[in-house]
């Protein structure tokens, strides 16, 4: 991002394929650019990698509740596929190791239909106990809801084909399905209803704004977050435009762009033994695992940070960028490296157990003390987190309750 005096100004890029550098300039600059999936297992997340995060951090944007950017869904083993909300509806069940249905242990009233936070984190507890792997049975649905599945699902069934599976006759092998920052509760903080930031110029929309009041501490992709994202699309567009009247285009540092364009191209022919596929796979070991994100803990969390710590000094040293392709992956690397640190950094803060945020440290949910929402900000080289009591009238206004009855 360019900035001027404190504003935001424009952003800066340039063509995966030619090189080519471009400057945008804008009187205020709308951030879209999706969340962060540590480009994951789950279906349409290989290429999400938080870039937006990492341009907003620089120029000192704040996020709130980062501690939530952990979203994980459940899929096949074999293949990132979609749909299983609808075959829990009908009938499908999961199962460990020794065939025992094991979710309404962990949530007695949903079941099958449990939250996704609850859901991979009983996969993971049933195999800590030696009881996995897990599985998902479809076995049990009827034969007209079969039929219709074929028709409204037809990619999970060519998946299915492809492996030599038929989900009707055998149960699937099923695994947590990392999504990051993905329709999470975590982002970017919101002022007003325009989508505007801590930052002057800079708005916000979709997974990149925080959606703290419409979900809370419960993470997942569905209804709720689309919605979320029309809204903002919308508002941010709006507000953005709507600042611009009266407002003159501030000037470019010509210093800061030479700089930025320099700091763009500097790792291109950077020779070394670490390519940029193993660097994603050396950040991916240190968060899509279940200690770090599904069930953490101190000890955890701080052997994360350090992790990324001593793999962005590798990265540095020893990746090799040899064209413009390479170039881009290694700059979605420090995206994902910021998001990653954000989540940590925001989750040892929170010392407690709520919604996707599970600590076996502090397992209880602590209304008395952590009735907060965190916000994290770059200062001074480093990631600082500060406290800010929840604003319960926003929740009173619509009848909400922050701790549900």
């Amino acid at each position: 991002l360019l900035t001027s005096d404190g504003h935001v100004a424009g952003a800066t890029g340039f063509n995966v394929r030619t090189g080519q550098f471009y400057v945008f300039e804008a009187k205020n600059t709308v951030l879209s650019t999706g969340a962060c999936s540590f480009k994951g297992q789950y279906h349409g997340q290989d290429m999400v990698s938080g870039e937006g995060n990492d341009m907003a951090l620089r120029v000192g944007a704040e996020f709130t509740n980062m501690e939530f950017a952990n979203t994980y869904n459940a899929t096949a083993k074999d293949f990132d596929i979609c749909g299983m909300s609808r075959f829990q509806c009908l009938g499908g069940r999961f199962t460990n190791a020794l065939g025992e249905t094991f979710m309404h242990k962990y949530d007695p009233v949903q079941g099958e239909g449990a939250m996704l936070h609850i859901l991979v984190r009983a996969m993971t507890q049933e195999v800590r106990a030696g009881r996995g792997p897990i599985s998902f049975d479809l076995r049990g649905m009827s034969e007209e809801d079969k039929d219709l599945s074929r028709r409204m699902l037809p990619m999970f069934f060519e998946a299915c084909a492809s492996k030599g599976v038929d989900p009707f006759s055998e149960p699937v092998e099923w695994i947590p399905g990392f999504m990051g920052s993905t329709s999470c509760g975590a982002g970017l903080t919101l002022k007003s209803f325009s989508c505007d930031t801590t930052i002057p110029g800079l708005f916000a929309a979709g997974d990149m704004a925080n959606q703290g009041l419409v979900m809370g501490a419960i993470a997942g992709p569905g209804g709720i977050n689309l919605g979320w994202a029309l809204v903002t699309g919308w508002k941010a567009g709006e507000g953005a435009a709507e600042a611009c009247e009266g407002q003159a285009q501030l000037p470019v540092d010509e210093a800061q762009l030479a700089a930025l364009k320099e700091k763009t191209f500097a790792k291109f022919g950077h020779k070394g033994h670490m390519s940029v596929g193993d660097a994603i796979y050396r950040i991916q070991s240190l968060t899509i695992p279940a200690k770090y994100n599904i069930i953490r803990s101190e000890a955890s969390l701080r052997e994360a940070l350090a992790g990324l710590d001593e793999v962005e000094r590798d990265i540095e040293a020893n990746v090799a960028v040899r064209d413009m392709h390479e170039l881009m992956l290694y700059h979605e690397l420090h995206g994902m490296l910021a998001t990653a640190r954000l989540t940590f950094t925001s989750a040892l803060q929170r010392k407690e157990s709520r919604g996707s945020h599970y600590r076996e440290d502090y397992t209880e949910t602590d209304g008395e003390h952590w009735n907060v929402w965190l916000k994290s900000s770059f200062k001074d080289g480093n990631i600082v987190v500060e406290a800010e009591p929840i604003p319960l009238e926003k929740f009173e206004r619509y009848g909400l309750d922050v701790l549900p009855r």
